[in-house]
Formats: C-alpha cells, sequence, structure tokens
C-alpha cells in the first residue's frame, strides 16, 4: 500500500472503492486497526495537537476526507487519488460487509442509532448490527460510562464499530480505549450516523461533487461551524504555503 506525504501525515493512496475492499480484506484476516479520516480540520490539528498526531501516527489507515485536502495534494504535486468521504464510506461498507460481519453503531444524535437500526434493516437486510448507542457528554465524560459502553460494544461481538461523536472526541475515544476493545475495525464517521439516518439533510450530490459540501454544512449550522471554518479557510492556505516552500528546499 503506498503513502503520500503532506503536512507531516502518511495518507494512504486509495480512493474510495479499494478502500472497501482493504478494509473489508483486514477484517476477514482478522486484523485489528483503526482509520481515521482528515479533513482540514483534522490537518490543522494534527500540526498542534501532539496526542492526535500519535492516534494519526498509529492509524492502520489514513484516507482524505476532506475535498479541500485533495485539491491542495494536486496543487503541491503530490496527488490523493479522491476523496473518501466518511459519509460515503460508512455506507459502502455496511453494504460490502453484508452477511459477512457485524456492526456496531456508536454516537450521533438521541434515538439517531436506532432510527439508522431500522432503516438499514429495509436498506440492507443481511447487514447483522450487533449493537447500537447514543451516549450522552456525562456517560462519556465519567469512567463508569466509558467502562459500560465498552461492556456493551464487547458483549454484542461486533467486528467493526463505527463512531459518531464527532472529532477529536471520536478519535480519542477510539483511541484512549483501543486496547479494551474486542473489535477488528474502528472508524470515526461524524456525522455520517445522523446523514444515514436522515435525521440531518447532507447535501446535495452536485455540491459534493464540487467540493462545496462544508459551505451547504455551514449555512446550516453557522453557529457551531463558523469558527471551524474560519479557521480552514484562513490558516489552511497558509500551511499550503509553508508546505510549498518546504518541499522546494528538501529539493534543493
Amino acid at each position: 500500500m503506498g503513502k503520500i506525504e503532506l503536512f507531516g501525515i502518511s495518507f494512504s493512496d486509495m480512493e474510495l472503492s479499494t478502500a472497501v475492499e482493504e478494509i473489508v480484506h483486514r477484517v476477514s484476516l482478522r486484523e485489528k486497526t483503526y482509520i481515521v479520516t482528515p479533513n482540514v480540520d483534522h490537518v490543522l490539528r494534527f500540526q498542534k495537537d501532539k496526542k492526535f498526531r500519535e492516534i494519526y501516527t498509529k492509524a492502520g489507515l489514513v484516507l482524505a476526507d476532506g475535498w479541500p485536502v485533495v485539491l491542495a495534494s494536486r496543487l503541491l504535486g503530490r496527488a490523493l487519488p479522491g476523496q473518501v468521504a466518511g459519509s460515503d464510506l460508512f455506507e459502502k461498507l455496511c453494504s460490502a460487509v453484508q452477511g459477512s460481519y457485524s456492526v456496531y453503531f456508536l454516537g450521533g444524535s438521541s434515538g439517531t442509532p436506532e432510527v439508522l437500526k431500522e432503516k438499514f434493516n429495509r436498506s440492507y437486510p443481511r447487514l447483522r448490527i450487533a449493537g447500537v448507542h447514543s451516549p450522552s457528554p456525562q456517560e462519556l465524560n465519567m469512567s463508569e460510562g466509558v467502562t459500560r459502553i465498552i461492556e456493551h460494544i464487547n458483549s454484542s461481538g461486533a467486528d467493526i464499530l463505527f463512531v459518531g461523536l464527532g472529532s477529536p472526541k471520536q478519535e480519542y475515544f477510539i483511541y484512549d480505549n483501543w486496547a479494551k476493545l474486542n473489535i477488528k475495525i474502528g472508524l470515526g464517521v461524524g456525522i455520517a450516523l445522523d446523514y444515514s439516518a436522515g435525521v440531518m439533510p447532507r447535501a446535495p450530490l452536485w455540491l459534493r461533487k464540487i467540493g462545496l459540501e462544508w459551505l451547504y454544512r455551514l449555512i446550516r449550522e453557522p453557529r457551531r461551524l463558523f469558527w471551524r471554518y474560519f479557521r480552514g479557510i484562513v490558516l489552511f492556505p497558509l500551511l499550503c504555503i509553508k508546505e510549498l516552500f518546504t518541499s522546494r528546499e528538501d529539493c534543493l
């Protein structure tokens, strides 16, 4: 599996379909690994958050979620093969493991996992949903609560754990509890659970294709997302310029 180095991150050189095949293959080998899907916010956090860098360094796959990240890679001459959006990866994986492996949905807004389970029972009738849970903030902030969550996941026998707690909470949860989790694949999927359940509308396909899904999300949730995207708009271009000059210096 090839790697593409950008912003200090070793990206996996694969597109969506290849990523799905690789993950299913790893489950079949009973290989335990977790996956991260960097967008602009992740890339910026990686630069300053030591623990986040450690999480990324030990990840089994690093798949480019954000379209701006893919575009930057092309402009910098180290092109990633394409965007692997967490929301797309989530549904493609659920479809691919039907009849073979079981999944667990952790996170989403209150009631979302239950709605999603009912919907997927119709959409993917051969998918084995081992368990679902939408934890409260209080539950996640208490060691006893986290212990109960882990016990429930382990007792379910799930092979793949999808965590939709938002970043960086979902990455921290997977990493901090990795040794205790009896799963094969751990994957943070952000808002994907809400999208797939129909609780939160996703951007139209044409907006996604031209890389403006982030704008649709900002319009829908300005109060929550403004500062995140503002930081990205200001800081990410500066990081790209730094990366460009660093690359030129390495070539001299």
